[in-house]
């Protein structure tokens, strides 16, 4: 999961700079697999985002008769970092991309927070471990190893964070052929009310 991130702020850094592209989440797919040979789907984005939420920024971008997912960095995602869960939701719709290319130093932050995180989360599954096949305690940061038996592959997935889901434009077009039946029937009425005056005149 970590060279999976760090593949992914690097190919979104190279859109900006080398190519000056958005980067769209089929481009990040695509160039993911060819330049480091190694999957990449929305699922493996979900699980960074539940790791580190404030670390990428998304939306829906209209094009032609379908939306496509762009997926950027914030420029401020140093500050959204710092920010609660309650400030955090508040504006974290808010697509505000860094324009140019990041730091060494933004990207060895990043790095060193994301792998904090992912480290918390395996610390999560290595007490329930321990607990679970009473062991006695055991404290991988001071032992500076997992506990013997632990298993990292056995690790459960992590959680996936929730997006919100691509618009249709099917839905819409639906929307507004449902409108224009209700103003037909409308007509539809109106022309029999007429008719049914016109009888008595």
């Amino acid at each position: 999961m970590l060279n999976t991130f760090i593949e992914l702020d690097n190919v979104i850094d190279a859109s900006k700079t080398l190519r000056n592209i958005v980067p769209t989440f089929e481009y990040l797919v695509s160039t993911i697999e060819q330049t480091y040979h190694h999957r990449f789907n929305l699922t493996m984005f979900q699980q960074i985002l539940h790791l580190v939420p404030s670390f990428f920024i998304y939306q829906y971008k209209k094009k032609e008769n379908d939306y496509e997912l762009m997926i950027d960095i914030p420029k401020d995602f140093d500050e959204r970092a710092k920010l609660d869960k309650n400030e955090f939701s508040k504006i974290q719709n808010k697509y505000d991309p860094i324009i140019s290319a990041m730091t060494t130093q933004m990207k060895e932050k990043r790095i060193t927070i994301f792998k904090s995180s992912l480290y918390e989360i395996v610390k999560e599954f290595h007490t329930k471990f321990l607990k679970d096949n009473h062991y006695k305690e055991f404290d991988p940061f001071i032992e500076k190893t997992w506990h013997h038996s632990f298993e990292l592959n056995s690790v459960d997935n992590i959680p996936l964070y929730k997006i919100e889901e691509k618009p249709t434009v099917t839905n819409k077009f639906q929307e507004c052929i449902k409108e224009n039946d209700f103003k037909n029937q409308l007509l539809d009425k109106v022309k029999e009310d007429e008719n049914f005056i016109n009888l008595y005149d």
